[in-house]
This record gives structure tokens, C-alpha cells and sequence, in this order.
């Protein structure tokens, strides 16, 4: 290839097509205000340089400060379908098309001399987007073009850029001017070119490493070669460049690469669904491209079938790139021709994904082995790196079981499975355990419980969101009635709170009026939180107040018909999160239930990107709210009938997975 350096006003009349192979466009507000911060801290060294040059009256400055040189862009001349000369872009295309936003917003604020700014085309996508600048529309606009991933993230760098300038005023002359040097016109107008480059050279502008393509046959393997190893460019990017490139099909490659292109990008899209993600990969997004955890499944999948071969490469699966190495080894051998292979594997590509799908939209798959990933986190908190790896290796377990068993027995395998997972590793009865002994195994308990109500609802209710779970760390355990108080896990604050949520009631029972000691507790705690050092009196006399509180406590818990063997059982406990655990506190039922409402408005709601402070489980939401009583006239207390009923239901749902 040939290497130059090029100026960007060079690249005003030039045009630009995007071939299908290239990742989408995906900088980000960091990236974007990254080069533009460093375009300025390089003005501003130009514009120091030009009050000090004797030239600067000449409005261009000569001082040597070299210039300011983007990344590489490669490139492919090329003729389109219009006799028209333009570049395929094989490399630099987040730099170019964030550069051509750049250049828009200062033409279209009137900061640019001229309108001349070069052209971008997609090969598969409509590139009115830019003709018709649709861009500039901003994203709030809700315009169609807004439902193209890569015309989005373009609409919302304009805006950044937008506001960038918005704060840089006073910098926007210079940067233009390093952009577009004044009189770099008339150098079109010369006729003595060895005059002109030296001209050229001695701008202190903003220019690109240009690379030209000479290999008219093929850039894909220019595209691998330069993004093998790049942090920035992914295992799955590399092997959609080696199933999409132009010479590997015999015949109708043009409108096989579209479709094939269209298809990765709806897999992408669809993999990116945040509940259609949290059942595969509770780790979050942890990959650029999703798609990429579709292919570790068919590297595998190449791997088991020739593994023999495989293992003479000595290949490490912990290599980022190992699933490009054996798609691209498996590609470039063999008897077959290259397109039987490319075929081959885009099969398997569209299978893997084609069963992770119907999984999503199976409502029982979906919560089983949504379950099951979620348990293996959980399980394996402290080991992320081998909780990810168990993950892998039970999707692949139930690919193949779903691929080759009966649905009566794949079924039979979900539940056995989850089974295994949820079942209690105490030797205790399910009815014993307990709070502050055996919490891991409630967990498990009620995240099963939970899992199973949410399956249980209507087809279009909405999915339990297991991403959502580990969003808001929703694995706090919560006593629906108070536990009693112990001064060593309480802060005064909340004591003093406590109290005044439960003076009125208490004063309102006619067991206040009868029971001396009740009545010489609320007038000791009324003393102690009137006085001017309430807090420094209680620390100094903790055992007398202590004793107040814990009458109270008693009371309530005898109006709830609680004793010590429920407190601290599954008849009392639930999942909230660890921050709503704290703002319910020590409160009465229905002060709970108000809380978890304030923090859960938009709980019923599909679409989880809504502003949320929590998220709360709709089996928690059941309880609080005494879905399962048959009578629910006192929703203050939580009552041993409302126990019973709540208890009765978990156990089901524990039974129908232990037989």
C-alpha cells in the first residue's frame, strides 16, 4: 500500500463509501470530546505561535510546530456504479465520520469559509442520513432515520459536539482555521506544484496518515491486518469481515453479504435487549458486540469437531482472539470451497442464535434458565472469571440437549437442573431455616420463588428482569414485620423515627391503658427524645432505654401474633434491595408498603429504561401488599394467617422442583 500524509482540506471533494464488513459507528461523548480537546490544546499553540510569527499578517502561521495528525485512514480507489471515482474506506471510520459532524456543525453555524466537506455513503445503509443531514435533527426529535443503532449514535455526537463548541467559543476561529488554513485556495490556482507542497508543509494543520490500498482484488485482508490485535476492533468483527467479504462466494455475493449484513445487525440489535441479554450473560454488557457471545459458541462448536487439528495450534482459549482463529483457520482449509465453508459456518451462526432466541421468547425458558445463569453468579461472587466460564459451559450443555432431546426432556432437564441449583444445603427442614444462619440458602429460595411468580403471569405480562437484579444488588433480606430492635445495628436517628411511627398506635391500643409497664416505657422514650441532648443521654443510659423499646417490640409482635420460631424463617422474609432495606427500617407493614411504592413507581412497567430509584420483585410486591391472605382488612400488621399464606406459596413453588 502506499503511505502519505494528508491534509483534511485535501479531503473536501473526495467520497467515501462504508462496505458492509465495517462495525457500525459507536464513538461515544469521551471519545468525541477527546479529539475535539485536542484539536484545541493544538490551536492554541498554533495561535500563540501566529502572534509571535512574522508571517502572521499573512494569516498563516510558518513556525515549525509540525502539525496535528490523526489516526491512519485506509482507503481503496475505486469506481462506483455511477463511473464515479471514490474510496472505500477500510479503515478510520469512527475518526472520518466524526470529523464530517465536526465539519457540518461549523458549516451549518456559519463558521466554515466555504461548503465544501467530502461525502459518506454506506454500502448498506441509506445515506440520505447525510445528504439531507437528518443528524442535525437531534435525538429528541423521535425521526425514523433514529431507528438505525449507527444513525442514533451519529445524531447524539452531533449534539455533543454542539455542546462542546457550545462551552469553546471563543476556540472554534482557531480551530477552523487549523481545519481549513486561510488561502489554501489559492494553492489549487498554482501551476508550480513543488512550490505548493512546500507551502503545504509548512501548515500547522490537521491531517490524516493516508493509506492507499494498490491490491484491487480484495480489502478484507487489508482490513485484518490492520485491526488484528486492536483493542478497538473485536474477535466478532474480525470473523463478520471474513464471512462477508466479497471473494469468498462464487456467485450473488453482493446480495448475499447484504442480507447476511442485515441479519448480524438485527441478531446484534435483538442480543442488546437488556432481558433478552440478562438470561444468556447476568455479567452485563461486558462485550462490544454481543454477537460475539454467539460466536464463542460456534468457535467451540469448529473447535469439537476438528479437535485434533485444533489442539497441534496450541491456541489458548483465554486468547481474545481465539474465536478468530479457528473460524479464519477453519475458513482457509480443507477440501470444500471457501464459500462451502463460509456458508457452513453462517449456519451455524444463524442456528446458535436462532436457539438462544426462541429461548427469549419461550416465557418458561426464559425464567428457567434466566434462574439457572443468575445462580451460578451468584454462587461463584467471589470468581467472576469462572462463574462466566460455568455460564458458557451450561448454555452449551442445553443448546445440545434442546438441539438433540425431546421437548418433554428438555423440560425434564430445566427442572432438574434448577432443582440442583435452589435446593438448601442446610440439613433443616425448608420451614427452618434461617435468618442469620442459613441466608444463602433463602436466597435461593426466594429467587426461585420470585423467578416462578413472574413466569406465572400472563403471556404479555412483562419477564422477570434478572438484569435488573444485579442493577439495584436486589438480594437484601428483609423482615416483613420488624425484627425487634437491637441498639447495636440501629443508629439513634432511626430509633427516634422508629418511635414516632409507633407512639400513635400504641397510644390508640387498649392494651396501653391497662399495662403500667407499657405506659412507664412510652413516658421514659417521651422524656428521652424531648431533651435538648437526647442522643448523648441515650448513649450514656443505653440499658434503661432498651428495655422501653423492647416492650414495644412485644406488643406489636403479639398484635401480629409473632413468635421467635417465624421472626427469622421464610414466613418473614423477602428480597428487596440493600438501600430499600434501610429505608424500611424497623416500620409497621403498611409504612413498608408505602415505601416500596415511592421507590418503585414504574414497577408494572415493560420498559425498564424508565427512571426507577429501585427495583422491586413482584414476589416482594405480593407479600407487602398480602396477596395471598384471604383477608386483608388490617394491612398494618403482618398476621400468622398472612404468614401461612405467604409460607404455603413458596413452598409450592420450592416443591415443584424437589419431588
Amino acid at each position: 500500500m502506499a503511505l502519505k500524509i494528508k491534509h483534511v482540506f485535501e479531503l473536501s471533494e473526495l467520497s467515501f463509501s462504508i462496505p458492509g464488513y465495517q462495525r457500525g459507528y459507536r464513538w461515544e461523548r469521551k471519545q468525541i470530546e477527546q479529539l475535539l480537546d485536542d484539536l484545541r490544546e493544538f490551536t492554541l499553540l498554533r495561535v500563540d505561535a501566529e502572534l509571535r510569527d512574522e508571517a502572521a499578517e499573512n494569516k498563516i502561521c510558518t513556525t515549525n510546530l509540525g502539525f496535528y495528525c490523526l489516526q491512519p485512514l485506509a482507503v481503496l480507489k475505486k469506481v462506483n456504479e455511477e463511473g464515479k471515482e471514490e474510496y472505500e474506506l477500510i479503515d478510520g471510520q469512527q475518526r472520518l465520520t466524526t470529523l464530517y459532524l465536526i465539519m457540518s456543525w461549523l458549516l451549518s453555524n456559519n463558521h466554515l469559509h466555504h461548503n465544501k466537506l467530502y461525502s459518506i455513503t454506506y454500502d448498506i445503509r441509506n445515506s440520505d442520513f447525510f445528504k439531507k443531514k437528518e443528524f442535525e435533527q437531534g435525538v429528541s426529535s423521535g425521526a425514523p432515520c433514529l431507528k438505525n443503532i449507527d444513525f442514533y449514535f451519529m445524531t447524539k455526537a452531533y449534539e455533543v459536539i454542539g455542546q462542546w463548541f457550545a462551552k469553546h467559543q471563543e476556540n472554534i476561529s482557531a480551530i477552523v482555521k487549523s481545519l481549513f488554513p486561510p488561502k489554501t485556495e489559492d494553492f489549487n490556482a498554482s501551476t508550480d506544484k513543488e512550490l505548493v507542497e512546500k507551502a503545504k508543509n509548512k501548515l500547522n494543520d490537521v491531517r490524516f496518515v493516508w493509506y492507499e490500498v494498490q491490491n484491487q482484488e480484495s480489502s478484507i485482508p487489508t482490513f485484518n491486518d490492520l485491526n488484528y490485535g486492536k483493542i478497538s476492533l473485536t474477535a466478532a468483527e474480525l470473523i463478520k469481515a471474513l464471512l462477508f467479504q466479497e471473494n469468498a462466494h462464487v456467485s450473488n455475493f453482493k446480495t448475499s453479504n447484504i442480507q447476511r449484513s442485515l441479519e448480524w445487525s438485527l441478531m446484534e440489535q435483538n442480543l442488546q435487549e437488556k432481558y433478552f441479554w440478562g438470561m444468556l450473560n447476568p455479567y452485563g454488557d461486558n462485550m462490544d458486540l454481543h454477537m460475539e457471545y454467539v460466536l464463542n459458541f460456534v468457535a467451540e462448536d469448529l473447535y469439537e469437531k476438528e479437535k485434533q487439528y485444533f489442539d497441534k495450534k496450541k491456541w489458548q482459549r483465554s486468547d481474545k482472539d481465539w474465536n478468530y482463529l479457528i473460524v479464519n483457520d477453519f475458513l482457509n482449509r480443507g477440501a470444500e470451497s471457501k464459500a462451502d465453508r463460509v456458508e457452513e459456518v453462517w449456519g451455524m451462526v444463524r442456528m446458535m442464535y436462532d436457539v438462544f432466541n426462541e429461548w427469549r421468547n419461550n416465557r418458561v425458558y426464559y425464567h428457567q434458565i434466566g434462574l439457572l445463569t443468575l445462580y451460578i453468579k451468584r454462587k461463584n461472587k467471589k470468581n467472576p472469571t469462572q462463574g462466566a466460564l460455568e455460564v458458557v459451559n451450561l448454555l452449551r450443555e442445553l443448546c445440545k440437549a434442546y438441539r438433540d432431546e425431546l421437548t418433554a426432556d428438555f423440560d425434564a432437564i430445566l427442572m432438574k437442573k434448577i432443582g440442583e441449583m435452589s435446593a438448601i444445603s442446610s440439613s433443616k427442614k425448608l420451614s427452618e431455616i434461617a435468618y442469620g444462619e442459613d441466608d444463602n440458602d433463602i436466597r435461593k429460595v426466594l429467587l426461585l420463588y420470585c423467578a416462578e411468580i413472574s413466569m406465572q403471569q400472563v403471556q404479555d405480562a412483562p419477564n422477570f428482569p434478572f438484569h435488573l437484579m444485579d442493577k439495584y444488588q436486589v438480594y437484601s433480606l428483609e423482615h416483613i414485620h420488624p425484627q425487634n430492635l437491637k441498639d447495636a445495628e440501629i443508629d439513634f436517628e432511626t430509633l427516634k423515627s422508629w418511635y414516632e411511627n409507633k407512639k400513635s398506635i400504641v397510644l390508640s391500643c387498649e392494651e396501653y391503658s391497662l399495662d403500667q409497664e407499657l405506659q412507664t416505657s412510652i413516658a421514659n422514650l417521651d422524656t428521652l427524645f424531648s431533651s435538648k441532648d437526647a442522643e448523648k443521654t441515650y448513649n450514656e443510659t443505653k440499658d434503661q432505654y432498651l428495655k422501653s423499646f423492647a416492650v414495644i417490640d412485644k406488643l406489636f409482635d403479639e398484635m401480629s401474633g409473632m413468635d421467635e420460631s417465624q421472626m427469622h424463617t421464610l414466613y418473614n422474609m423477602t428480597l428487596v434491595e440493600q438501600a430499600l432495606n434501610s429505608a424500611l427500617s424497623n416500620n409497621l407493614l403498611d409504612e413498608k408498603r408505602r415505601i416500596l411504592k415511592q421507590y418503585s413507581t414504574e414497577l408494572m412497567i415493560k420498559d425498564d429504561n424508565a427512571k426507577r430509584t429501585s427495583y422491586v420483585p413482584l414476589g416482594t410486591w405480593n407479600a407487602f401488599n398480602k396477596y395471598y391472605s384471604d383477608d386483608v382488612t388490617d394491612l398494618k400488621f403482618w398476621t400468622k394467617a398472612d404468614r401461612e399464606a405467604y409460607y404455603t406459596e413458596i413452598e409450592k413453588v420450592y416443591n415443584k422442583y424437589h419431588q
